[in-house]
Formats: C-alpha cells, structure tokens, sequence
C-alpha cells in the first residue's frame, strides 16, 4: 500500500515519464496450400482487461502488425470466414516481437465425392459482441442499413426507435466511430446497405470503464457499422425530391464523403409527411426540457429508478409534422494521437394534431367518474444542436477526451381542449372550455473532460472526470377556460391567466478511479464520486383582464418561487477477477447525500435531508464457449426527486386535471438486475438470445391522487371543485419490474429466408395513492413476434410478420375494474425489381385492438404501394408513383394504465395521398 501512494503522489506533482508500447507481426497462411491468407482479421486482447484490444487486417502478403500495445500480457485471437478460428496466448518482453508463420485450417472439409453445402456464416459470438456478416443477409440495391438490420435476428425496428436484443439501441457507429452523436436513426435510414461489410451489437461501457477495465452500470447497447473497404474512399449518397396530391410534398438527401480517416456527411430533408429523420431531442420542446430539469444534468448509473429503461427515449410526435432538418458530421483523425468527431443539427417541426381521450378515473372502491375530452393544437419546435468529440494521446500512458456539447430551443404552441367528467350513470360532474398557449425558450450547455493514465505496471491506472452542464428556460404561457360546474345549481366561472416560468439549472460532477493490480488475475479499484446540482425554479402567474389582455393581479396559489440543492458523496471499492472464459466483480460504494429545498414564495420555508446508504454491485461475464457467453449484472442505486417533482406550484394547464409538484419528497432506493444470454451455432446458421431485467425500488416516487365528489378546500385554502382532479408525487414502497425476452434467429432453407421468433414477458406491480387509499396497479404482459424475411435475391425483397400483445391489468382498489385487452398487428412488405428496372414496391399492416373502451376497439389495415422504372447508367436514378393509405383506413389508437386511471387515447393521422418522386443514387469510388 505504501508503494501505491508512492506511485500515486510521483504522478500528481511530477512529469511522468512516458514507456514505449509493444509491436507484435506475424504472417497467416492457409494450413493446406500454405498460400497467404489476405482480409485476416487479428485482435490483440489484454488478458487483465477484455476491453482493451486492438485489432488489424492481414495485407495480400498475409501479414499483419499490431502497434501501440500497452499490455505485457495478451491474447492474439485470429478469424476469417471459412477457416476455423485459433487463439494464441503470449507475455511480450521486447518492444517488438516476431511471430512465427500462423496456419489457419479451413472449417469444414469436402468427403470424397460428396458435395457438402453449408449454410453461409451469418453470425459469431466474440466476448460481449454479436457480429453479423452482412452478405448473409440480401437486400435490393437501393436498401439503407435500416432495411438490412431489420433482417438481423432480435433486432426490432418501430416508431422511430430500435431494439436489439430486447433492449433499447442508444448509439450507432459507424467503423467504430460515433455519426451524428447519439442520434441510431441518422446513420440507419442515410448509410446504404450495401456499403456495410459486418454489424456489431454489443454494451458499450463509458471511455473510462473500458480503460481501467471495471464496469460503471452506465452502459448502452450499440450497434456498430463496419463498412466495406470498397466503400471508405469515394463519395456516396442519396437525392430525392416528391410532389402529390393534397399539397403532400417530400426533399431531401444525404451524401458522404469517405477519403481514409477523414469523413464527411451531409444530411437534409423537408417534407409534411410524418417523415422524422433526426434524434428525438431536436423534437422534445423546451416544455418537456423545463420538466426534466431537476435531474437532467446528474450522472446516473444506468437508467433512472423512477422511469422504465425503454422510456429513456421518445418515440416520433403524433399528429401530422411538417420537419425541416439540416446536419453536418465530420470525423477525421491525425495520426495516432488525435481523433476528432464534430457534428451540428438543425431541426424545425411544425405539429397538428387532434386527440381524442377516453378516461376512467378510479374514485373509491365502489364508485368512479369517466373523463373525456376533444384537443386540437398546434406547435412549432426550433432546435439547434451541436456536438464535439476530442481524443488526444500525447503517449502511450496518457489520453485525453473532450466533449462539448450545446444546444439551443424555440416553442410556440397552442390547443383548444373541451372535456367533460361524468359520472358512471352518464351525469354531468363538470365541464371545461379551454385555450392553452406558450412561448418558451432554452439552452442546455455540457462539458466533459476525461484524463486516464497508465503506471509502469500493468494493470495500474488512475483516471479522472469532470463534466459541467447548465440549461435554463424561460417564456411564457397563456390560459383562458370556461369552467361549468353541475351543483345543486348550475354554477359557472371564467379563468384567464398569464404564466411566467423561468428555470435554471447547473451541475457538476468528478469521478476519479484508481486501479491496482494484485495478481496476474485480479485488480482492486478504488473510486470517489462527487456530484452537485443545483435547480432555481421561478413561476409567477399573474390573473388578467380577459378584454384588455393587462394584467390584474398575482395568483399566489400557482405562483411559486423554489430552489433546490443536492448534493452527493459516493466512496467506492471493488474487485475483480479475469481469466481467459471469466471475468467477475463486487464490490460496494457508501453514499452521503444531502438535499436542500428552499421555499421563498408564496411562503418562506427549508427544508434539510441527510441521506446514507451503501449500494452493492457485482457483475459476471462467462464465456461458456466460444459462441456462447453469459453476462450477470447487479447494482443497488439511487435518485433524488427533480425540481418539478419538488416544486409547490400548480399546474393548471388543464383546468380539470392538476398537478402539483411535493417539497417533502425523499430519495428512492432501488434494486437492479440484467442477466443476458447469448449463442450463435455457425454450422446451423443460427442465433440465441435471452435478456432478464428485474427492478425494484423503495420509497419509489409516485403519484397520489385526490378526485372530488364535492367543492373541497385543500391544506393551503385551495379549493378543489367537484369532479376535478389534483395528482402530487410522494414515496412509497412496493413498485416491482419484471421483464424478459428471448429472440431466435434461424434460415429456412425451403423458403431460403430467415425467421426471427421473440416472445417477450412483462410484469409490473405499481403503488398509488387515490383519496388517501392504497390501490395497487398490476399489469401483466405476453408478447409474441414472427417475422420472415427473404434471403434469397437482390430483385425480390419481402417480409411477412406478426406481433400479438395480452395484456392483463388488476387494480386493488377495485377488482371488478380489471381489463385483459389485445392488440395484434400483421405486416408484409415486398420490393419486386423485374423487366429493365421496373420495381413495384408495397407494404401492408393491419392492427386490431380489442378490450379497449367500446368506442376505441379497432380493426384497421393500411396499405401502400408505389411504381417505379429504374433511370439512367447502372440504374442509379429512378421515377416512381407512389400512393400512401389506398383503403383510406389509417388510425393511430393507445391505452395508457397508471395506478389512478385507465386511459384510451386516439390522434390524428395522415390521410391517403398520391406522390410522385424521383430518386438519385451517388456512387464515386476510387475502387470502380
């Protein structure tokens, strides 16, 4: 111990001297006819770290160099379609070693006289990593890489979003760099299929995880484009431009400039038809920034205990979009020492829409009241975004990284709501008339810079993180509403009123990790984390004179002004243990935490709370096989409410149903669990995968929720009319998670296509008060997914699937509101490409919800096909007619279960038009 703090304080007060890396070369040839093996792909892997490697391509001479390793200890794997695998362990003790001439042996071998045909490699297991081989997966020139992963088993394309694997894809890279940020949907719909050699799904841990070797929980399941080397030099994309009936237009286009390491990307499009091309943050409004604000700027290990891990990204509005959208990346990198990726957004998106909701409010355990209404809004979202990644390694000991980030929002909307609440036997509770409009503003600006350091021994690092974030928002909102109330009289009153909301927020949080190595096979970390954030939330709202539009007076009981501060302290220690097929850690943090809450207005009051808890993680990676691995994860986590949560205020945008935020909320502490497993059988051509996810958390914020049967008069002389609603979040116990999904990917040679099978379980139990009495909300789910998709010819393309959904929802409070409700969707999609260049192309879905409220059970199909002839040389243009809904029967229909209420949503959606369109094709390689 006293030779590590000797280590430690040399690095921070003196110039560490810099060692030199390790050089490995070898030559591959063919075991048989001991001829080179070129296209070789040969990882280097440390033994103490499996996410340290480094990997190359053998030349056409069969040779390959690895440069730069910093591990004394490492595995040399090498792979090539064909041949079987081989994996060579070695303890480098010069700067540049030699290996002897490696042979591989061809995987499987021909009898005498006997013709063996196998079917194409199209995966392979390697550690965390599923690899998909592109060519085993057909798609028709045209494809983007949004069509050929759809194709990849497990992997789920829908809304605007993808799942892989059962889980939610956060980023897509491209040749292992990131495109467009975070954005999975830029890189899919502009980067053609055909320009992709391999597809990667694995977690990728943060840059300081995977360089001192231990899991941190903030993982994200990517995926990874692996281009051809055709296709790394030249110029390639896409212009289209479309006009139809109904005003209905399209433009747009995407074009990449590949030369080596510098990369180049251009993207746009303008259209009115529902097309959303860009990530959801250029979509989300400063409204539901404000919101967030309390807990958007905070680290967190993996997702946040008070929201589910497949909401931790929004899917496309609904309604009808008008999107403009213009972004710029580029990547390029300078030597060994300095990487650099930089990109910038513009999105514009004007929104109508019209909802219609269906909603039965749980009262007592014998009685309810039924709450619809009938909105129709518009809103206009401006984004500017703006990203940076800076890589720099002065030496083999040291790297850097650097990543700014801004941007920068503008929403005007507005609605007109009209809603009633009833009770059961159709009586008239309360009506409302309401017209509710904001203009609001905001910026979010980020930075974070990553320093990591290597010592003279192996497996000794020391690491160190700080990230700053500040956002703010501000503007205003307007709300006029005719209220009627069904007494003993008929009573009825006018509300107009102007908001003025104003939100800050700053934080700022280190991680420093320290690393040693206590044998061959082990390692010690040592961790402090500090994290401070800090929320000023400012409402005033002001009663105005509905003729002259001047204000009157301030309304004190939806004004608020609030601050709130916490801040935390986590002291950690874990160890970890790898062998070659196993790696496992556990370890534990101790955590002080403190939460401030200052109430300056309409009263004045503090409120001050210490929390302490001790969080134990562990984690297990087994290789059982070289196809097939194991992953366990366990963390215990916390979270402190946001300022939303915490803030006093009333919200009465809706003057039926109104929220209010809660100063004596606590912390929640929660439970987390993931098991994955995952296999691949490459003779059969086959995939597995199975994914658990069990949560469950303590004094678990939820909402409490007071529905009147009569005017009451709330604590702080509020008074809460007959039949409306007032919801409040407070802690309570028992909220459980339960989820698991498994997806099987196999060919079928009779149909020479594959069949993706998933079927999915879910089961969550949810606590909630209503009037001051428990009411429990449990809901169980069982999914079922097929889908086939050809894999036999670049000229006919389809696919045939269907997905089935019960869903089965028990309430406490009253059981004889329990609901089994259905909802099925089958689908099919086919690209026909036939006589000189004519491609017919369609897509059917039909959906059938059942169990919902009468009026809301649908049994719909949408259908479109287009008609198109192929242009120019080598076909790169093409004319077609297009026709979007051909039965007129499109519908977009939702059910939403909480603790308090059950809800049928239905919203407006596009209608059938005709579009004609012309389409060009770039293609400029150095290679053709």
């Amino acid at each position: 111990m006293k030779q590590t703090l000797l280590y430690l304080a040399f690095l921070l007060f003196s110039v560490t001297i810099t060692a030199q890396p390790f050089v490995i070369r070898g030559t591959v040839i063919d075991a048989e006819t001991k001829e080179p093996l070129p296209g070789v792909a040969v990882t280097a892997i440390a033994k103490l770290d499996s996410n340290n490697a480094q990997s190359t391509l053998t030349n056409g001479d069969g040779v390959f160099v690895l440069a730069s390793l910093q591990n004394r200890g490492i595995y040399v794997q090498l792979s090539s379609l064909g041949y079987a695998s081989k994996t060579i362990s070695l303890r480098l003790e010069q700067r540049v070693t030699s290996l002897d001439t490696i042979a591989l042996s061809t995987a499987a071998q021909l009898l005498t006289e006997v013709e063996v045909t196998g079917v194409q490699q199209r995966a392979v297991m390697k550690g965390d990593t599923t690899q998909f081989n592109a060519d085993a997966y057909k798609t028709n020139p045209d494809a983007t890489a949004e069509d050929l992963i759809k194709k990849i088993p497990g992997v789920e394309v829908s809304n605007g979003q993808v799942k892989a694997q059962g889980e939610q894809v956060r980023r897509v890279m491209v040749d292992g760099r990131p495109f467009f940020g975070e954005d999975p949907q830029a890189a899919l719909k502009n980067l053609p299929a055909q320009a992709i050699e391999k597809i990667e799904i694995f977690d990728r841990r943060t840059d300081q995880a995977q360089f001192t070797g231990f899991d941190d929980g903030e993982e994200e399941k990517t995926i990874n484009i692996i281009t051809r080397p055709s296709f790394r030099n030249g110029t390639f994309g896409r212009a289209f431009a479309g006009y139809g009936s109904a005003d209905r237009y399209e433009a747009g286009g995407n074009v990449n400039n590949f030369k080596d390491a510098s990369r180049l990307s251009i993207i746009g499009m303008s259209n009115n038809i529902n097309q959303q091309n860009f990530g959801n943050e250029d979509l989300l409004g400063v409204v539901g920034t404000s919101q967030n604000a309390g807990g958007g700027g905070r680290w967190r290990r993996g997702p946040s205990v008070d929201s589910d891990p497949n909401d931790f990204a929004v899917g496309n509005q609904s309604g009808i979009n008008t999107t403009h959208s213009f972004g710029v990346n580029y990547s390029n990198q300078w030597g060994e020492k300095f990487k650099l990726n930089t990109s910038y957004f513009l999105n514009r998106t004007v929104n109508e829409n019209q909802q219609f909701i269906n909603q039965i409010n749980f009262v007592t355990d014998t009685s309810n009241q039924i709450y619809s209404s009938a909105a129709t809004g518009s809103g206009a979202n401006l984004n500017h975004r703006f990203n940076l990644r800076m890589e720099y390694k002065p030496s083999a000991k040291n790297q850097f990284i650097f990543t700014p980030s801004a941007s920068l929002q503008q929403n005007n909307s507005s609605f007109i709501n009209q809603a009633i609440t009833t009770t059961e036997a159709n009586n008239p509770i309360n009506t409302s008339d309401n017209i509710f409009t904001n203009d609001l503003s905001g910026y979010n600006i980020g930075s974070n810079l990553l320093w990591m350091h290597r010592f003279g021994k192996e497996g000794r690092t020391l690491s160190f993180n700080v990230r700053g974030n500040a956002s703010a928002n501000e503007g205003s909102t307007n709300l006029f509403a005719n209220n009627t109330f069904y007494r003993a009289t008929i009573e009825t009153d006018t509300l107009a009123q102007e908001g003025l909301p104003l939100s800050k927020s700053l934080n700022v949080s280190t991680r420093t990790r320290y690393t040693e190595p206590l044998s061959a096979r082990s390692q010690l970390q040592l961790s402090y984390d500090y994290d401070l954030n800090y929320d000023d939330a400012n409402r005033e709202t002001y009663n105005i004179d509905p003729d002259s539009g001047l204000r009157v007076s301030l309304d004190s009981n939806v004004s608020n002004v609030f601050t709130s501060v916490y801040q935390e302290h986590e002291f950690g220690l874990t160890y970890r243990f790898n062998t070659k097929k196993l790696n496992l850690g556990t370890g534990a943090e101790y955590q002080y935490a403190t939460l401030t809450s200052d109430l300056q207005f309409p009263r004045t009051g503090e409120i001050n709370r210490v929390f302490q808890n001790i969080q134990p993680y562990a984690f297990l990676r087994y290789s059982i096989s070289r196809q097939k691995n194991l992953r366990m994860y366990y963390r215990a986590s916390t979270d402190a409410p946001s300022v939303t949560q915490l803030q006093d205020v009333v919200n009465n945008s809706n003057p039926l149903q109104l929220t209010v935020g809660n100063p004596a909320l606590n912390q929640s502490f929660g439970n987390r669990l993931v098991v994955r497993y995952g296999s691949s059988n490459l003779e059969k051509g086959t995939n597995f995968n199975a994914y658990l996810y069990a949560r469950q958390i303590n004094n678990y914020i939820t909402n409490a929720t007071l529905v009147t049967q009569r005017d009451t008069t709330l604590a702080d002389g509020v008074i809460l009319p007959q039949g409306a609603q007032l919801s409040y979040p407070v802690n309570l116990d028992g909220f459980y998670n339960l989820r698991g999904e498994a997806t099987w990917g196999l060919p079928v040679a009779a149909l020479l296509s594959n069949l993706d099978i998933s079927t999915g379980l879910n089961f969550s139990r949810t606590p909630g008060l209503i009037n001051n009495q428990d009411n429990i909300s449990q809901t169980y789910g069982i999914s079922q997914r097929l889908n086939l998709a050809s894999n036999f010819s670049d000229k006919i393309d389809f696919n045939v699937g269907i997905s089935a959904n019960i869903n089965l929802v028990y309430n406490s409070l009253q059981p004889e509101r329990n609901n089994n409700f259905y909802v099925q969707t089958i689908s099919a999609g086919l690209t026909y490409i036939f006589w000189r260049g004519v491609v017919f192309r369609t897509n059917f879905t039909h959906q059938w919800y059942t169990g919902l409220d009468e009026a809301f059970n649908q049994n719909f199909a949408l259908l479109n096909a287009s008609l198109g002839k192929k242009l120019f040389k080598n076909q790169q243009g093409e004319i077609s007619l297009r026709v979007f809904d051909i039965l007129n029967q499109n519908r977009s229909i939702a059910r939403n279960v909480t603790e308090s209420f059950v809800q049928d949503v239905q919203t407006l959606v596009l209608e059938q038009y005709i579009m004609f369109t012309f389409t060009y094709n770039i293609r400029a390689f150095k290679a053709e």
